[in-house]
């Protein structure tokens, strides 16, 4: 989609990968689907503690960068690329705009060298695209001047989820009769906070049996979150199902009642955008990024604090009690999602944020501007005529 925008611009574009995947990220790829030119690194990976990160060498990236010529380089968030990017800036003229969802997140401050570097990073850029509100809020909080940050929404193929689900539920024929599923997908990893949302399961038991608790992911905390529903005795009502891939996680998402997002450490949760885009009403997480931009409590969906573990098991009852009321929160979120967060508006985004960077460019503005996980470089073709245009 933004290969397609910015074509009708005049604006050629590429996108360099560090790597087709790494082990937390277990989806399956096709790159025949891909509809733009594109190239993929043969980096190596580094081992990180923390198994929700992820870092690469980014080799062969400078010969990539002097074979295209680009005009602007976007750059993902903070990564090495993004550093050796603002090196060879140093040293040579090379535009670039960060491309960045990170977010002051609870019980992780930046360190001062951490946040020092990225002063950097964001004090030679020339602009920055945002994934929502409180990435924004960041990246001006690192420097960057408000004039300068776009928001490009973090999104997904919105219709996909949207139409999918629709069919497999008139498929199946779907009734309000029998166990309400909960909905969980995502890793199962410290951060994602799932201890939470098993003591509000806890809590909802013992007053109700009428719903089952599925969770849809692996990760390094499945068997302790296994043993933990043992010790509060939910086992009965908690289905582990491991690792799927999309057109299963789509089947869940059919079947669900509702959707939780209870973590604590995701800069935006793209989870929240296919269930939203699912029609299902969900209850998420007020540290998860996503939220501020996303849920509108009580509309769209509600924003809780998940250690309140009686808040939760509270807003999960009045959702089971409530089917009517339920149904019409899931639909206002799908309205939203189609209206505010599809793939169409996060790439205008994207481009705004670009021809604003190629616009201050060409006017030899030299001030602090705005991207690289994935790297992507544009080239000027039209200049002289048209500022704005060029070769990403």
């Amino acid at each position: 989609e933004l290969n397609a925008q910015l074509a009708a611009l005049g604006i050629a574009f590429k996108v360099v990968f560090a790597a087709l995947g790494y082990p937390r990220r277990k989806w399956e790829i096709d790159t025949k689907t891909f509809s733009f030119p594109w190239e993929v690194l043969n980096s190596s990976r580094f081992s990180a503690h923390n198994p929700e990160s992820a870092m690469f060498t980014y080799s062969g990236l400078g010969r990539i960068l002097r074979g295209e010529q680009g005009s602007l380089v976007i750059v993902a968030g903070f990564s090495l690329a993004t550093t050796r990017v603002w090196l060879r800036s140093v040293f040579r003229r090379t535009s670039y705009l960060i491309w960045s969802g990170a977010i002051e997140r609870k019980g992780s401050p930046d360190s001062w060298i951490q946040r020092w570097r990225r002063r950097l990073l964001v004090a030679r850029a020339r602009g920055f695209i945002a994934y929502g509100s409180r990435a924004r809020d960041y990246l001006i909080s690192l420097g960057a001047p408000p004039h300068a940050v776009s928001i490009g929404i973090n999104t997904v193929d919105t219709i996909y989820f949207q139409k999918e689900t629709a069919r497999l539920r008139s498929e199946a024929g779907l009734s309000e009769s029998g166990l309400k599923r909960i909905l969980y997908v995502g890793n199962l990893e410290q951060g994602k906070r799932l201890d939470h949302l098993l003591n509000a399961i806890q809590a909802l038991s013992r007053f109700r049996n009428d719903f089952v608790l599925d969770l849809v992911g692996s990760g390094s905390q499945e068997s302790y979150l296994k043993q933990l529903a043992e010790r509060l005795g939910i086992a009965g009502c908690v289905q582990f199902h491991g690792y799927r891939q999309r057109p299963d996680v789509v089947s869940h998402l059919a079947h669900a009642y509702c959707f939780a997002f209870p973590s604590e450490y995701d800069v935006w949760g793209l989870v929240l955008v296919e269930a939203m885009a699912a029609e299902l009403p969900c209850v998420s997480s007020v540290h998860a990024g996503a939220t501020d931009d996303l849920i509108r409590n009580g509309v769209t969906g509600f924003a809780l604090d998940f250690e309140n573990t009686a808040a939760v098991a509270s807003r999960l009852s009045w959702l089971l009690d409530h089917p009517t009321e339920s149904r019409s929160v899931g639909h206002a979120a799908q309205r939203f999602i189609q209206e505010d967060a599809s793939i169409q508006k996060s790439a205008a985004g994207f481009v705004a944020g670009i021809n604003a960077a190629l616009a201050r460019e060409s006017e030899g503005d030299r001030g602090r501007p705005a991207v690289a996980g994935s790297v992507s470089t544009i080239s000027r073709e039209h200049v002289a005529s048209e500022p704005s245009r060029g070769k990403l």
